[in-house]
């Protein structure tokens, strides 16, 4: 039923170009990937979506965007997202990482990007047409650590750092080339303030902090919250079947994200007991596609 209803407003999906949600994937990520799928379109299934190739290892996301209706961003690595890449990080494998800049080239005037190790609990048109010439930059939630080195963080308590795993802005505020500039011209102190771990929420913390763009919360009619937050805290979450709420603010949730020790924080909680049915649902639809599913199964 759910994919009758994806046919029939397929063709809608190119002509609504006034927004996009924006993930980035590889085959090596799909017990991941398909669960974010799953309930991205369980309640967003006319919202255009595109996916950004993490490495050339994309063949199994490239057969996922007939099912579940997406573009590949097709062209490719932007060559001066390369140099960037190739000039500030070693041979780390998670450099690639840095490739989720590709969603300030979408062809859309405004984005929301979402990691794909994160679940979708609610239709996400709120978190659309909040931004403004005074707030061209809104993140999802902040970060208290591991943004940038130790004395990185001490030496900026005040100033507002935040996870780069969920945020929305413009290329009609920010320009890909913009931020490939600043990379670039600001190649040493990047490298020195940039934990071994992390790779792209250094660079475009660094950029919004040094470029004083003004940014604020992605405050729609919902929450987006990390896992991590909640880690034995369960009761302050409503969860029902399919959907999540805030117990304190009332409001419904509409992203969780599953970032670092969320993963191991969240086993057998009731947020990781969500993502799991939506990827052996996601699963099963492969299945019937035809598509094979993986051997690990998340």
């Amino acid at each position: 039923m759910l994919q009758k209803a994806w046919d029939a407003v397929a063709t809608s999906l190119g002509r609504r170009k006034r927004h996009a949600v924006v993930t980035m994937a590889n085959d090596d990520f799909l017990e991941w990937f398909v669960g974010f799928l799953e309930s991205f379109r369980r309640y967003n299934p006319t919202l255009p979506l595109w996916v950004v190739p993490f490495d050339d290892n994309f063949e199994t996301v490239e057969r996922l965007s007939r099912v579940y209706r997406y573009k590949l961003f097709r062209s490719g690595p932007v060559a001066e997202i390369e140099t960037v890449r190739s000039t500030l990080y070693d041979d780390r494998y998670w450099k690639n990482r840095i490739r989720k800049l590709h969603c300030f080239a979408i062809p859309v005037p405004e984005f929301l990007y979402i990691d794909a190790d994160s679940i979708v609990a609610h239709d996400l048109s709120p978190l659309f047409g909040l931004l403004r010439d005074d707030r061209p930059f809104l993140y999802g939630v902040t970060q208290v650590v591991g943004v940038y080195t130790a004395a990185a963080m001490a030496a900026r308590p005040d100033t507002v750092l935040f996870s780069t795993g969920i945020y929305a802005s413009s290329n009609k505020y920010i320009s890909l080339q913009r931020i490939v500039d600043f990379a670039l011209a600001n190649a040493a102190a990047i490298r020195e303030i940039s934990p071994p771990s992390d790779i792209d929420q250094p660079l475009t913390n660094y950029f919004i902090e040094q470029q004083r763009i003004p940014i604020g919360p992605l405050d729609g009619l919902q929450s987006v919250i990390q896992a991590v937050e909640w880690a034995g805290k369960w009761d302050q979450l409503e969860i029902g079947a399919d959907w999540i709420r805030h117990n304190l603010t009332g409001k419904r949730v509409g992203i969780v994200h599953f970032s670092g020790r969320s993963r191991e924080l969240s086993k057998g909680s009731p947020l990781d007991a969500m993502r799991r049915e939506f990827l052996a649902a996601g699963f099963a639809r492969m299945r019937r596609a035809g598509i094979a599913v993986p051997f690990r199964t998340g």
